[in-house]
């Protein structure tokens, strides 16, 4: 019995594994289009869940960039609700509807809002956008209070799809280093870090089925930590602003480097468009100008490690006008017979032209070639922003520059013409005269984090170990000092300092692009000049500006981050060095101003304040400098007048309140006087103005 039962074991087993492939095969071929529409509609039911787009931070650990949840507001008008006996609900709601949403929106009439509604309604329109401005969850919550709304989705047809909308705490400080979005945020970043780690800090959507369960959770986007130091880049930003206004230029650019790990701390970028400087473009990286005498440095550089050149060199510049193969060279002032580093003290094009035509004139591409050597012109790759421009040093060896090289060429070179330079370009150059010939990549961004464990370090890139010989960089660091502190150097009146040295060289050059007029006027150079640990480079355009007073704003933002960050002990008017012997000081965080006004030995009563507080005022006196405890109510509109845009942004928004800012320097008016009660998402308006 066993001995039969056993074949036919088998026979079942076969003929179920015979009927397995084939209804594998059935639903393989014959019923496939059917089924890959059914997956289609299970997808379809499924919902995205958007993923929150990564920080943007700085070195000092404040928020520049992050992201807030808001919602896009719909309507419904097919629910059964708003439809039963002729729509009567609607139309019984649809008055104090588009009352409310006019207050609240601005962007309609109460009279537009109703037709938009009762259009909507008479249409059936499924998805009726309310406003094309999204609403905070503060927001959202008000809005669940109005007529109809108040009541559930199902019947009020309310409908809301969450966004990230990108919060700027420090706008518009660094706003084109820093980066913007598309309007449409789902694009991605537009500019700046924001654009180039747009694949990282957009984050992974989830996936949500339509009974509610989570098939996936959205993973939120990288962290990206930039080496921008705030408090250095709001002090350079106001320099820079003011030092433009003063001077009356259109654009100009401020960008502090540390010189030996190449960490960008600062980098400001001002247009004028309609009488007002913004943040539209970053010349620091993408103007292609010509250098002008900030190049002559670079001259005398390959010249001096090729011994072509002496520092000790004699040349006779005569009255300051010079006949170069037909052509007359000029300087701003005749300086007579000076030796090779008095030509870059004194910034003369007629000398610099002279050394470097009698040195090359019979081998221009040579001379092109030790510039090359040097990497200047080698391109910047993955220093944390894209769209760097190129540097252009023409070659009469260039098979592919169909430009017309002449006699000429090579002495306006010299000095900064015929080529092409962006700032951050120029400021890498200078920088590796100061970190001892090593020339390195400037770099924006320091790290990356997810949930606050770094995930990866952006180490410091070095482009070129030399640049020249160590005896080319004492000689060419000394004429740097010369322009600076020599009595007949441009940088004497306006760059030297009391309390920090500076090397560097001034630039002048006529903006000769056709359609534009005006000067390119820079400094460039690094601080404290025997143990640099920064490099700066300060340009401005407009009528009649020279590079001095770009040396100006060299000075001030050197002598203030010199006092907070380079470790000076005895420094009491760094803040004015014409005539103020105590400096206004804004309200803040105490310990931030306690730590400042120890550094520059400034007399104060600090002592009385408790260790604990958390913020402070400041007031002068005939007794001094007096600081005093500032305590709010949690609930009350904080007095924020004196403080710095970013005290105030932090105070306010902590207390629930939206801010816009307008004007720079520090807090001079609020629009909604301190101690009125705060009413949660409320906008208030700060204007900001400087002392004089």
């Amino acid at each position: 019995m066993r001995k039969g039962f056993l074949p036919l074991v088998f026979v079942v087993i076969v003929i179920t594994f015979i009927a397995c492939v084939g209804k594998i095969l059935y639903i393989e071929y014959a019923e496939y289009h059917e089924w890959k529409e059914a997956g289609k509609r299970y997808i379809a039911t499924c919902k995205e869940l958007p993923a929150q787009r990564g920080d943007i931070i700085s070195a000092d650990g404040q928020i520049l960039a992050t992201s807030m949840p808001h919602y896009k507001l719909k309507m419904d008008m097919r629910t059964d609700y708003l439809n039963e006996k002729n729509g009567k609900h609607f139309f019984d709601n649809v008055d104090s509807l588009a009352i409310c949403l006019s207050k609240f929106f601005h962007d309609r009439s109460v009279a537009e809002y109703r037709q938009y509604l009762v259009a909507g309604f008479n249409n059936k329109k499924a998805e009726l956008p309310l406003s094309n401005r999204a609403v905070s969850y503060i927001e959202m919550k008000e809005v669940k209070t109005w007529p109809l709304f108040r009541l559930p989705s199902y019947q009020s047809g309310l409908l809301t799809k969450e966004i990230n909308i990108r919060i700027n705490p420090f706008n518009p400080l660094a706003k084109r280093t820093i980066g913007t979005m598309y309007k449409d945020m789902e694009k991605g970043g537009s500019a700046g870090v924001e654009l180039a780690f747009d694949s990282l800090l957009c984050g992974k959507p989830g996936m949500m089925h339509a009974n509610k369960m989570i098939a996936y959770h959205p993973q939120k986007g990288v962290d990206v930590v930039m080496t921008l130091d705030m408090s250095i880049q709001e002090y350079a930003s106001q320099a820079l602003r003011d030092g433009m206004i003063e001077a009356g230029a259109d654009k100009g650019c401020l960008v502090l480097m540390e010189t030996a790990t190449g960490d960008i701390k600062a980098c400001a970028n001002l247009t004028r468009i309609n009488d007002s400087l913004i943040e539209s473009q970053n010349i620091a990286l993408t103007e292609l100008m010509p250098p002008g005498s900030t190049f002559k440095t670079v001259s005398m550089l390959v010249a001096l490690e090729d011994g072509a050149v002496h520092p000790n060199d004699v040349v006779n510049t005569g009255m300051g006008s010079y006949n170069l193969h037909g052509h007359t060279i000029r300087d701003s002032h005749a300086v007579g017979e000076v030796t090779a580093e008095e030509v870059i003290a004194t910034s003369s094009n007629v000398g610099t032209a002279i050394l470097i035509d009698n040195a090359y004139h019979d081998r221009p591409g040579y001379y092109v070639e030790l510039i090359r050597k040097t990497k200047l012109q080698e391109p910047m790759v993955n220093i944390g922003i894209n769209g760097v421009g190129k540097v252009d040093i023409r070659s009469p060896k260039d098979p592919n520059d169909k430009r017309y090289w002449s006699n000429f060429s090579l002495g306006v070179m010299s000095f900064g013409y015929e080529t092409t330079v962006p700032p951050i370009y120029m400021l890498r150059f200078y920088n590796a005269i100061a970190n001892n010939g090593v020339m390195v990549d400037p770099k924006f961004v320091k790290e990356l984090r997810r949930e606050g464990k770094t995930i990866k370090t952006f180490e410091t890139n070095v482009v070129n170990p030399a640049i020249c010989s160590e005896q080319t960089l004492q000689q060419i660091t000394k004429m740097l000092k010369m322009v600076v502190n020599d009595k007949h150097g441009t940088g004497y009146g306006l760059v030297r300092s009391p309390y920090v040295e500076i090397a560097g060289k001034t630039g002048t050059a006529t903006d000769q692009r056709k359609g534009y007029t005006g000067n390119y006027a820079s400094f460039c150079g690094f601080f404290p000049a025997d143990k640099p640990q920064y490099t700066m480079y300060v340009m401005m355009h407009g009528g009649r500006i020279f590079g001095n007073q770009s040396g100006k704003v060299f000075r001030q933002v050197a002598e203030n981050v010199y006092a907070e960050h380079g470790g000076h002990k005895h420094i009491s008017q760094v803040h004015d060095t014409i005539h103020s012997s105590t400096p206004n000081v804004k309200g803040g965080l105490y310990l931030s101003t306690r730590n400042v006004l120890k550094e520059l030995d400034i007399n104060n009563n600090q002592d009385s304040i408790k260790e604990n507080q958390a913020w402070t005022k400041a007031r002068t006196d005939s007794t001094g400098l007096q600081l005093y405890s500032y305590d709010w109510q949690d609930d009350l509109v904080p007095n924020v007048v004196g403080m710095t845009a970013k005290d105030a942004v932090y105070m306010l928004e902590n207390s629930g309140m939206r801010v816009v800012i307008n004007g720079f320097g520090s807090v001079a008016t609020q629009s909604i006087s301190a101690g009125t009660k705060i009413k949660q998402g409320e906008t208030i308006s700060l204007t900001l103005k400087n002392k004089s």
